[in-house]
């Protein structure tokens, strides 16, 4: 993602969430996106950008997280990135959706809705920063 469409930095405070994902309205709108997965693609940015604030990095000064889009080749791709300590939430195991909620570990929920909902995620670590890509086809308009 050379140029996005869309970079915003993000405060780690859970009150971003909600002003990220006005952005990504706004982007929509102006890219004129049909409504079918923009509904998944907010779920997902939600649920891994609350994540990154809450549990990712510790804070202060150097503290940086960044969410990135882009268009190409008929999808969406959404990039997080901070720099907190490295973790890689590709690398826990599925959650046992099988067995009783008292009897379930905690966790691992929301990665497993990314990965139902989004058509391809990664995971990679980048001169310390994490980097988690998702990405969503969506009708552009321009697709034949």
């Amino acid at each position: 993602m050379l140029s996005p469409l869309l970079s915003v930095r993000v405060e780690r405070n859970l009150f971003e969430v909600s002003r990220v994902n006005g952005c990504l309205e706004t982007l929509w709108e102006q890219q004129q996106l049909p409504d079918d997965g923009r509904m998944e693609v907010l779920l997902c940015v939600e649920e891994v950008l609350s994540n990154i604030i809450r549990h990712g990095c510790p804070g202060g000064d150097d503290d940086e997280v960044w969410v990135r889009a882009d268009l190409a080749a008929g999808e969406i791709e959404i990039r997080i990135e901070d720099n907190g300590a490295a973790f890689d939430p590709l690398s826990h195991p599925s959650p046992r959706l099988d067995v009783q909620l008292q009897e379930r570990r905690t966790g691992g929920l929301g990665v497993h809705l990314v990965r139902k909902l989004m058509d391809r995620i990664t995971y990679e670590r980048l001169a310390g920063r994490n980097c988690f890509s998702m990405a969503k086809k969506i009708a552009t308009g321009m697709d034949t």
